[in-house]
């Protein structure tokens, strides 16, 4: 399963809300790939804290 970091197409929204995208893959035992991670540089977002470990 791909997600995409930027959230096009993906459920859940990708972004700073990926995980919600990897809890659902997790509990069906499937692998996942990431692309671009490097969306944070590449757009220059801040973090959300809020929630984030």
């Amino acid at each position: 399963m791909g997600i995409d970091i930027f959230g096009r197409g993906s459920y859940g929204g990708g972004q700073w809300i990926t995980n919600v995208t990897l809890d659902v893959i997790k509990k069906d035992d499937v692998s996942a790939a990431m692309f671009a991670p490097g969306w944070i540089y590449e757009t220059q977002q801040p973090p959300d804290s809020d929630g984030l470990e």
